[in-house]
């Protein structure tokens, strides 16, 4: 049509209809590589268990801590999904130590599905049904060492601090006892720090070691015991069966090197430039603008989480072809 146009209307319309094609091309395509690696069920039907902790950095690395830690919840409250607290520790002045929540939910809709394409006609819209997403799926990369660089209330210079995070897959009530009760110890103990005078004089927290392992989990959150060992067996157990899994990854060869494999605390994935106001993924290598918008978390499409998601599942995907390739 372009070839046999013979005004600039027609012109027009031609190249704003190929445009349209290539965008909905693209997305296909993207359908297509999607429908044709592996899978993991676990990005779809787990809950998460969020773990965040201090690094290096002292006051300023606990401040920044505690920003992502409850970053991350309201990331999860606008997408609609329930936060429940595992356990935190925060300091004197605010921040936080290490602490952890359960994300749970039915999948929900990408808010990424349709990033590209803001007011594309309806034919188009309708051929990219929305994709679906549990909270493990949304959230597992933020597996890693967030960096964040600004000058303290206190001082003139820009200090550098960190906190790690990790992100591991939530088992389903129904698989809860995953772990012999021969492999765990359980002791319980009188919690510390705040929570009034009931918590301070009951045995109260919990601590469950996997004795194979070596790895714990300590729960002192609630006055319960009861509550504090349901909580602490879900969390030892998803680090546990987290720990196996990475093993056996590493075992068979998976080539998950720019991802990290999902869960390792040790390598710097993103820094948070605040005198720059710029937060920069050293994985897919983006950059964004707006450190206090992203970590705000006022919509679905607008947080630190969603706005480098696009681009490290585009990078996952070209891992698991590369794996596909003979």
């Amino acid at each position: 049509m372009m070839e046999s146009a013979d005004d600039k209307e027609m012109m027009d319309e031609c190249r704003t209809e190929l445009k349209n094609l290539d965008v909905a091309l693209e997305a296909l395509e993207g359908r297509i590589l999607d429908a044709i690696v592996p899978h993991e069920d676990e990005d779809f039907d787990n809950d998460a268990i969020v773990e965040v902790r201090v690094g290096t950095g002292g006051d300023e690395a606990s401040l920044f801590a505690a920003e992502l830690f409850d970053s991350y919840m309201q990331t999860a409250k606008v997408m609609r999904w329930k936060v429940d607290v595992l356990d935190q520790s925060r300091s004197d002045i605010g921040g936080l130590k290490e602490g952890s929540y359960v994300i749970s939910g039915g999948a929900t809709i990408d808010p990424t599905v349709s990033d590209d394409d803001d007011d594309d006609d309806d034919d188009n819209s309708d051929s990219q049904p929305p994709q679906l997403l549990g909270p493990y799926g949304a959230f597992k990369f933020e597996s890693g060492v967030h960096r964040v660089q600004r000058v303290p209330i206190n001082d003139s210079r820009i200090h550098t601090s960190a906190c790690s995070v990790a992100v591991l897959p939530a088992l389903k009530e129904t698989n809860q006892d995953a772990l012999p009760p021969s492999e765990l110890r359980i002791e319980t103990m009188r919690a510390s720090g705040a929570g009034g005078q009931h918590v301070n004089t009951t045995d109260s927290a919990v601590r469950i070691t996997h004795i194979p392992t070596g790895i714990t989990a300590s729960i002192q959150d609630e006055r319960s015991q009861h509550k504090n060992k349901a909580k602490a067996m879900k969390l030892i157990t998803a680090r546990v069966l987290d720990a196996a899994k990475a093993e056996a990854d590493q075992a068979r060869g998976a080539t998950r090197s720019s991802l990290m494999g999902g869960g390792n605390r040790s390598e710097r994935i993103r820094t948070y430039n605040f005198p720059q106001d710029r937060s920069t993924d050293h994985r897919c290598k983006e950059t964004r603008h707006g450190i206090a918008s992203l970590l705000g978390a006022g919509s679905a499409v607008d947080n630190v989480v969603v706005s480098f998601f696009p681009h490290l599942r585009s990078m996952e995907r070209d891992e698991l072809l590369a794996q596909l390739d003979p």
